[in-house]
């Protein structure tokens, strides 16, 4: 399995000026269009979308409720959203725990990782990964789906081997 540091240098965030920090609710949902999101979340704030390393990728960025919200369109529908306040403080449990259960409904989540720095969960019976990290410019929630992990580790082996070859 992938581990968030690997997956950080996928994701740079852009500078963030400082966000408000509250217990809101931001109702996110995984497998949305490009259309739906921008219905939930208003603009993307980059005021296009940005190309992914493949045709089939294509990142936005929203502005919603306090929140910046960094998504990864694969296929034409979101399979991954990271979360930040842009704060240094993170988001609060509360706000983890709605957005954990916005992204699964009533599929309870399950805590596979619990670490002061990095926590991770499953839901779905694995069909969705949600990892929460201290570490990075701002702590943050990402919320993916498997197919998505699966797919980006695919990608990272491919570089791996074709940074090593005529070895």
């Amino acid at each position: 399995m992938l581990c968030w540091h690997d997956m950080r240098t996928l994701y740079c965030l852009p500078t963030v000026a400082c966000l408000v920090l509250g217990a809101m609710h931001v109702q996110a949902r995984l497998g949305e269009t490009e259309k739906e999101i921008e219905k939930r979340y208003g603009p993307n704030i980059n005021l296009k979308l940005t190309p992914g390393e493949s045709a089939r990728e294509k990142e936005g960025s929203y502005s919603y409720k306090g929140f910046l919200i960094f998504v990864s369109f694969f296929d034409g529908k979101s399979h991954a959203e990271r979360y930040t306040t842009g704060e240094p403080e993170g988001l609060s449990d509360t706000q983890i725990d709605a957005l954990l259960k916005a992204n699964a409904g009533e599929d309870p989540w399950r805590k596979v990782v619990d670490k002061p720095e990095q926590k991770w969960w499953r839901a779905r019976g694995g069909d969705v990964v949600a990892c929460y990290s201290k570490t990075g410019l701002f702590p943050q929630l990402m919320v993916s789906t498997g197919e998505y992990w699966t797919f980006i580790g695919e990608r990272l082996e491919q570089k791996a081997k074709k940074g090593v070859e005529g070895f």
